[in-house]
């Protein structure tokens, strides 16, 4: 279902913002939902202006948002997490060029920093 409300993207738009955008507005448009009505579920936890600004590529949502899109929109999360990295990166790279890790290796970044943490007390960077 094609949304006629998206405005058009900016012309000075980094490419990598400019494809998460658009993978965005493809989501959101797949399940025919609005960016009011996306603000309205309380597990978003974002303002309507802020998703203006993520769907526009004027800026780069957080990771929770992305395994929320991911979940109630059947959307790919590893790619969402590259293009997200890639806009943060301000990087040009083909799609696929990142390496995606299978899920039982992500690691959790708060438990990645704690584990860094550990291994600076005890010595070991493993955290043993």
């Amino acid at each position: 279902m094609s949304r006629a409300h998206w405005k058009p993207l900016a012309d000075d738009l980094p490419h990598a913002n400019r494809e998460l955008a658009a993978r965005l507005r493809a989501l959101l448009d797949r399940r025919g939902l609005s960016l009011r009505q996306l603000a309205a579920d309380e597990d978003v936890h974002h303002s309507l202006t802020a998703l203006h600004r993520f769907f526009a590529g004027q800026a780069v949502p957080r990771r929770q948002l992305l395994e929320l899109l991911s979940r109630r929109c059947d959307g790919d999360l590893y790619e969402l997490y590259e293009l997200r990295e890639r806009a943060l990166r301000g990087s040009s790279a083909p799609p696929g060029a990142a390496l995606r890790e299978p899920a039982a290796q992500v690691q959790h970044p708060a438990r990645a920093g704690w584990l860094t943490r550990l291994g600076r007390r005890t010595g070991d960077p493993s955290g043993r």
